[in-house]
């Protein structure tokens, strides 16, 4: 479905509208983004029908409106509304409230057809604000926060600034060889929780253990409920988030994930997790002078979620160009530096994950551990080098000595030593436009700079 073509936004206080204006807001929503044309049904014998889309493809849509503030709507609802788009011949319900559904309401929706599509207050607002309508309430004036977002030079800066770090590059540093080919911005959607855990354990001898934690932070991702990693959590924690109006000149083209928990499956998943992130096994004796172990996982009473926030964290996809070769990476950022989110840096001889120190060959653009078996620095002029990229020559009677292509050939017709390459059967293709040798995996000529 598109994303609303208007640029104005709408600021609607659900606490000021009654169930004839929250119906037409309803109608205002799909109708911006694509649903259909919306058919408003009278409220005389509406028979668990407010409203009634008609989609482009001549199927119809049918919903149901519940303007019931903070409240629950429970399994009889979902039957009507059911039975109404049953009647109707529909190809499915939506019922879309301002509090939330039960969890015999879920269970049920899920198993019927045609299908019934439930939106409380949580998916509500991401509809809207899609719509560009911001949903305010008398406790969250706004509604959906984003992380802050720059633009893609200046991740590709920060990128590169990272990336130097346990990086040998000679004679060139990184900022003059990594190039940013491409871009791609995601909005991705995740819950950001504050929460409190407090719970004493206790056994036959008395306290065994205790957790006594405040104003916790913990995200969760929007689109499939999975606890966020750690190192993601840590890199934006206390990050402020900004309203859509201070981040809308970067967003008019990103990709928007979408919100799919309602707050009664997000209630549930996210004390669950907090349940397992604050287990701890612990050893005690008992009154015999035995030890004994006890699995301490505090209770669902014992977790108080405090707040819960709409967030959208920038996922950048962005592709470099390091001479000859391009390098793809998903990258978060917040002010003034970004993650890595694969966490993998990989030879491009042994394929291997490089760890430690990286090396950079000068000559190709491949990234490779920085031993001699995978790359070196070249004896005669210091170029870092890759072993594809690497000639030799015998120093004495056993040792060698390992220099790059261009001084390979400057000392082989200057002093007539033999050099060899150390890869000697390596693949190679011709560039398309002049004609030179490049390695098989080069996406563009470092010659002509032309794209293969």
């Amino acid at each position: 479905m598109s994303e609303a073509s208007s640029k104005r936004t709408e600021f609607v206080y659900l606490h000021s509208l009654d169930g004839f204006e929250f119906e037409k807001l309803c109608a205002t929503i799909f109708e911006r983004l694509g649903y259909g044309r919306v058919e408003d049904v009278p409220d005389t014998g509406d028979e668990g029908r407010d409203l009634i889309i008609h989609a482009a493809d001549g199927t119809k849509v049918v919903v149901e409106c519940k303007h019931h503030y903070d409240e629950t709507i429970g399994r009889p609802i979902v039957q009507k509304l059911h039975s109404a788009a049953h009647t109707e011949g529909a190809v499915k319900g939506i019922l879309v409230t301002t509090g939330k559904f039960s969890a015999e309401a879920i269970a049920h929706a899920r198993k019927v057809h045609p299908p019934i599509e439930l939106i409380d207050l949580n998916l509500l607002r991401d509809l809207a604000e899609r719509a560009r309508i911001h949903l305010a309430t008398l406790e969250r004036e706004v509604p959906v926060g984003y992380y802050p977002i720059s633009t893609d030079e200046n991740v590709a800066a920060l990128f590169r600034s990272n990336f130097s770090k346990n990086l040998v590059s000679h004679p060139s540093p990184v900022s003059r060889i990594l190039e940013l080919y491409e871009s791609r911005l995601r909005l991705w959607p995740a819950y950001r929780l504050r929460y409190s855990v407090h719970h004493d354990f206790h056994t036959s001898v008395g306290k065994i253990h205790s957790i006594h934690l405040d104003n916790l932070e913990l995200l969760i991702d929007g689109a499939n409920g999975q606890a966020v990693e750690s190192g993601i959590m840590r890199f934006l924690s206390n990050i402020p988030t900004l309203t859509r109006e201070e981040v809308s000149e970067h967003i008019s083209k990103a990709e928007r994930g979408r919100f799919a928990l309602d707050q009664t499956t997000l209630a549930k998943i996210a004390k669950e997790t907090i349940a397992d992130l604050h287990t701890e096994v612990v050893s005690y004796y008992g009154r015999n002078n035995v030890r004994y172990t006890a699995r301490c996982t505090p209770g669902e009473r014992s977790i108080l979620i405090q707040d819960v926030t709409q967030t959208f964290v920038p996922e950048w996809f962005v592709s470099f160009f390091i001479l000859s070769k391009q390098y793809s990476f998903r990258l978060i950022e917040r002010p003034n530096d970004v993650y890595d989110l694969d966490h993998r840096l990989s030879c491009r001889i042994c394929q291997g994950r490089i760890a430690d120190s990286v090396l950079l060959c000068n000559s190709c653009g491949n990234i490779v551990h920085n031993t001699r078996k995978e790359g070196c620095l070249c004896k005669a002029c210091g170029k870092s080098i890759c072993r594809l990229c690497t000639h030799w020559t015998r120093r004495w009677l056993i040792l060698k000595s390992y220099f790059c292509e261009e001084c390979a050939k400057t000392i082989e017709s200057v002093k007539g030593k033999k050099m060899k390459p150390v890869t000697p059967n390596a693949p190679q293709k011709h560039c398309i436009n002049c004609g030179v040798k490049m390695a098989v995996d080069a996406v563009r000529c470092r010659k002509c700079r032309s794209l293969q």
